[in-house]
C-alpha cells in the first residue's frame, strides 16, 4: 500500500487504538483463546500499535491523534437470548455467529464483565471505545 502511494503524499489510517478498552479487550479475548499474533494480523482485529509497528519497522514517520473517548452500553450482551446482546457481542469482537458458540461466549463474556475493561454503574456495563488516527506522510 505505501509503494502505492505518490512521493509527497500522505496516508491516514483510522484504527482502534490498542490502548481503548475495547482495543485491549479483543487482544486479551484472543490471547485466552489461544490466537496467535501472527494469525490475529490476518484478521480485521488489528489496532492502532499494530500499524505504528509496521510504519517503525519501515522507517516511515507518522503522527498519531486520538479521537474522543464515547461508551458503549454493552448491558444487552449478558441477558440470556437477547438477539440485540447476541448482535452486539459479534460486532464488538467483528465475527459473525460468534455469540451463538457457547463456549466462545463463556470467554466473550467474562473478560466483558471484567472491570479491567469495563465500568457498571446503574445497573449498566459500559465499555469505553476510541480510535486513533495515524497520518503518514511520504518523502518527495
Amino acid at each position: 500500500m505505501w509503494d502505492s502511494l505518490a512521493d509527497g503524499g500522505s496516508m491516514v489510517v483510522m484504527i482502534e487504538s490498542g490502548e481503548s478498552n475495547l482495543g485491549r479487550w479483543r487482544l486479551k479475548v484472543l490471547e485466552a483463546l489461544g490466537v496467535p499474533e501472527d494469525k490475529r494480523m490476518a484478521t480485521c482485529l488489528r489496532v492502532s500499535s499494530d500499524v505504528m509497528k509496521i510504519l517503525d519497522d519501515n522507517d516511515i514517520h507518522y503522527s498519531v491523534t486520538p479521537t474522543s473517548p464515547e461508551d458503549i452500553d454493552v448491558t444487552e450482551c449478558f441477558k440470556e437470548e437477547s438477539e440485540s446482546g447476541e448482535l452486539l457481542l459479534d460486532f464488538l469482537i467483528q465475527t459473525a455467529y460468534a455469540s451463538l458458540n457457547p463456549e466462545l461466549r463463556s470467554v466473550l463474556l467474562q473478560y466483558l464483565d471484567s472491570p479491567e475493561f469495563f465500568t457498571k454503574a446503574n445497573d449498566r456495563v459500559a465499555m469505553t471505545q476510541y480510535t486513533d488516527v495515524i497520518v503518514a506522510k511520504k518523502k518527495i
